[in-house]
């Protein structure tokens, strides 16, 4: 399963942050898993299922390279997703965000000025619920990592 973010833009101001509307699509496909048993395995199972219905949950965005400082928060709605081979589900929404520590975001902003940002390293990470009938599984926590680079001097603007 693949998480893909097409657009972030931001809806509106709120006193306590931001709402940010989200366009993303989640692409399933079992030719990523290694294991032939598995991988069929899982296209049986994902077909007897079909969809799956994921709880509201929190996106907390960390900077390892800032002691791995939450940096913000973000609520996410439920959401239905099929979870068929081959199948891809469409994702609009508007989540609110929250700032995290304001010494990092302090300490962030001091290396933007000063020109000393040439790539941001940020660690997302969630706990999902997800339910399919009388059925409710934690897969527990997920993390990934991205690496934004560029020439964040505010010179070169």
């Amino acid at each position: 399963m693949a998480f893909d973010i097409n657009s972030i833009g931001v809806d509106s101001f709120t006193d306590k942050g931001v709402k940010l509307a989200v366009q993303a699509k989640i692409n399933v496909d079992a030719r990523r898993v290694k294991s032939w048993g598995v991988r069929t395995l899982g296209k049986i199972g994902t077909y007897v299922v079909g969809h799956v219905t994921v709880k509201e949950f929190d996106v907390r965005a960390r900077l390892p390279d800032y002691d791995n400082a939450v940096v913000g928060t973000a609520r996410v709605p439920g959401m239905t997703i099929d979870i068929r081979n081959g199948h891809t589900t469409s994702l609009n929404f508007v989540t609110d965000t929250q700032p995290g520590s304001v010494d990092t975001i302090r300490l962030l902003a001091n290396d933007y000025l000063s020109g000393d940002l040439s790539s941001i390293k940020v660690m997302g990470e969630v706990d999902l619920r997800i339910r399919k009938w009388f059925l409710s599984v934690n897969p527990g926590r997920m993390t990934r990592e991205i690496v934004l680079e560029g020439d964040f001097s505010p010179r070169a603007r």
